[in-house]
């Protein structure tokens, strides 16, 4: 044993390359030698990652939008108890919302290793599949949701805003299988929606996330999912979860 830990140390030594991965003792991290903490190696630092899970912390920072045939755009009150995507009907169709998370502080140039979105069932809904796209905004301190016209400003051309400057180009399609009333979801990865508002703002305060059928693609009746909102239970208010580097 005392001749492999000499030969270990010896290899460290001699191979930068090898080094982060003789970082590790029978499978868990080594961060200390000899009672340092290691945070070089040959000159460059040795990254460690953060991982952050952060609720919707307040009413107005969760709303949603739909559209009603032959009236046109609607807006859920900043107090809804609910947020839904996907088609109700033939008449209430394109639903989606927007949320803001408060406190998320990644750093500039920051590598996201990965991003989802955690919601809790409000109602049971089994019979046709609901599809959305989540988006991100593109701003380090986005404001709370105030009106109609700040929401779709926002979102952009999807629901008849003025241009896409504001969002991502980065979205991730979710397919939403069937859904229990009291059950957890989590997105798919959405790494890259959050990459590109890092890349292009620098360091991120605060985060503006959509998930939302805007596009019309859930195309059936009663194709909708619907979601516990900060105003229906604060403690399962939507979760974002991030790790990055």
């Amino acid at each position: 044993m005392k001749k492999y830990l000499q030969c270990l140390i010896v290899i460290v030594l001699l191979s930068p390359t090898f080094c982060f991965a003789a970082f590790q003792w029978n499978g868990a991290a080594i961060t200390q030698w000899n009672g340092a903490a290691i945070s070089q190696w040959n000159g460059v630092a040795i990254s460690s990652s953060t991982t952050i899970n952060i609720r919707v912390a307040a009413s107005a920072d969760d709303v949603g939008g739909f559209y009603v045939v032959g009236t046109g755009w609607g807006f859920n009150t900043l107090s809804t108890t609910t947020l839904m995507v996907g088609r109700a009907s033939t008449t209430f169709w394109r639903y989606g919302f927007g949320m803001r998370f408060l406190a998320v502080n990644i750093p500039s140039g920051k590598t996201i290793d990965s991003a989802t979105l955690t919601f809790d069932c409000d109602t049971s809904y089994s019979t046709t599949t609901a599809y959305a796209y989540i988006i991100g905004q593109l701003s380090a301190t986005p404001a709370t949701f105030s009106t109609f016209a700040d929401f779709q400003a926002r979102r952009g051309t999807s629901m008849d805003g003025a241009d896409n400057t504001q969002r991502t180009t980065a979205q991730v399609s979710w397919t939403m299988a069937a859904q229990t009333a009291g059950n957890t979801y989590t997105s798919p990865e959405i790494k890259t929606v959050i990459q590109e508002i890092v890349n292009t703002v620098g360091a991120v305060t605060d985060l503006v996330l959509f998930v939302d059928d805007f596009d019309n693609r859930s195309d059936a009746d009663g194709a909708r999912r619907k979601g516990v909102s900060y105003d229906g239970n604060s403690s399962n208010a939507p979760l974002l979860s991030i790790t990055y580097h």
